[in-house]
């Protein structure tokens, strides 16, 4: 990125950092001062959306370990108990020890609020559920960095008792997208970032790449930069009255396709809407392509899960892919986590055809802020 960056500002300011790289290399990048305070902004109004301003305490159920100090400095623990205010949990790995641990933790630091992947909240939740326990002293919780599944966030919402939000950022972009208090969509950060949605009509209900502009960095700029993402744009106003532009809840990534022996593809999302529907038989599924022939499931069972469950999913497997698919199957307690912390629920294994271009997914990016 040093060949792209932009001499319009104090160099001396600028900030250095990197994309997530959680299954590619990273790439390095500046942001300038300018472009950095913005960012900071950006965040504390679309955060004040669901009642969270500056000072009241956090708690972060985080995946990205870059964003953990191994020894804080003491400016760093002079600015957490003045306003920053956050306890970090990491979101890996999860199990019934750890995650009781966390709850007393929690109990301890009684925060307002909590910001977390969307999957790592899903499975405190069903700990806290499966606790018998509540958490009065939270008033809201966001997620980011995976999708939010709808089965997810009804759990969520009812272990929790308020509604969950959802918004989308990078960690080169920052904040691009968030949900308002209507849920209607995710609204787009116009002042600071220039959307499009790419039609592909391969892909299914008006979805389409995710390309997005940054409008303020000079240190490195992000022109029309394909995030990988897949989503869709929402045709209309929010009854919220807010005028910014909306997308929906970003549906998947563009390399999470499979490769059928007959040189078909499809798309993750299209797993994601006809096989990976709600289900309290099979609360949580990976589904990992070894060959072109052959898939293997990770599974979680849930509180209804019965002997036909499998073959029900293995059956709705077949009929998405192809009938002659062999599918195994494996019952873990949680499904493995990339490093980054995220659970990739539809992953290949193989290359394309052609030799040249792996498609399972690249770089999964994540944005933090306190």
């Amino acid at each position: 990125m040093e060949d792209i960056s932009v001499e319009v500002t104090d160099r001396s300011k600028w900030v250095k950092s990197a994309t997530g790289g959680t299954t590619s290399s990273q790439i390095s990048y500046y942001r300038d001062q300018p472009s950095t305070w913005r960012r900071w902004a950006d965040t504390q109004a679309m955060n004040a959306w669901y009642g969270y301003h500056v000072g009241d305490r956090v708690a972060y159920l985080w995946g990205a370990m870059q964003d953990f100090a191994v020894k804080p400095s003491l400016g760093m623990r002079l600015r957490n108990s003045m306003y920053k205010r956050c306890l970090m949990l990491p979101s890996s790995p999860l199990d019934e020890s750890i995650l009781d641990n966390y709850l007393e933790k929690l109990d301890r630091w009684r925060p307002s609020f909590i910001q977390a992947y969307a999957s790592s909240l899903h499975e405190f939740c069903r700990h806290l559920k499966a606790r018998n326990r509540c958490l009065p002293y939270l008033r809201g919780a966001s997620v980011t960095a995976e999708r939010l599944y709808s089965h997810q966030r009804k759990e969520i919402e009812e272990v929790l008792g308020f509604k969950v939000f959802d918004w989308y950022g990078s960690r080169e972009l920052g904040r691009v997208a968030s949900e308002c208090e209507n849920h209607e969509g995710l609204h787009i950060n116009e002042p600071s970032v220039y959307v499009e949605v790419e039609q592909d009509p391969s892909l299914p209900d008006n979805c389409g790449h995710l390309i997005v502009t940054d409008l303020w960095n000079r240190a490195t700029p992000m022109i029309r930069y394909r995030t990988g993402d897949i989503a869709r744009l929402i045709v209309g106003e929010c009854s919220c009255g807010k005028a910014l532009k909306r997308i929906a809840s970003l549906e998947g990534r563009l390399t999470d396709t499979f490769v059928l022996s007959d040189g078909k593809r499809v798309n993750g999302l299209i797993m994601a809407h006809s096989v990976m529907s709600n289900s309290t038989e099979i609360v949580e599924r990976q589904i990992i392509q070894k060959t072109l022939t052959n898939f293997h499931v990770r599974f979680v069972r849930g509180p209804e899960f019965t002997a036909s469950s499998l073959r029900t999913f293995g059956d709705s497997l077949k009929r998405v892919l192809n009938p002659e698919i062999s599918i195994t199957f494996e019952q873990v307690s949680e499904i493995p986590r990339e490093r980054s912390g995220k659970i990739r629920f539809v992953k290949c294994e193989i290359e394309d055809p052609g030799g040249l271009t792996p498609i399972s997914a690249g770089d999964q990016r994540e944005e933090f802020h306190v």
